[in-house]
């Protein structure tokens, strides 16, 4: 994907990285998923986090899922305020690592 063509639209589908890293998968319980800017990840200024509130152990909580692709994130992070996201979905099939690709579909980039 070429960053020089960011052309988002609403229902634009964008691959969720880096959730191998984190201790939770998306999942059908990510109701409230929200997007927030990282300006102080040391690999990426530029970094838009992928959070989700959901119940875990009984207790409402912040779970990071991932972080918006870096194709992306320069043109996510500037309308950050007028977007929403609509849902994260799963790829069918895993990729080489035995882990299943997810993206998120975003809304508001009109």
């Amino acid at each position: 994907m070429d960053s020089s063509n960011n052309n988002l639209k609403d229902g634009y589908t964008i691959p969720l990285v880096g959730n191998k890293f984190q201790s939770h998968k998306p999942n059908k319980y990510d109701k409230e998923i929200f997007l927030c800017p990282e300006p102080e990840n040391k690999v990426d200024p530029n970094a838009v986090a992928v959070y989700s509130k959901r119940t875990v152990d009984g207790k409402l909580t912040v779970i990071k899922l991932g972080y918006i692709d870096k194709y992306h994130n320069t043109e996510i992070k500037s309308k950050i305020n007028s977007i929403s996201v609509r849902n994260i979905v799963r790829s069918k099939d895993k990729n080489e690592d035995g882990t299943y690709y997810y993206y998120v579909t975003i809304d508001g980039m009109d």
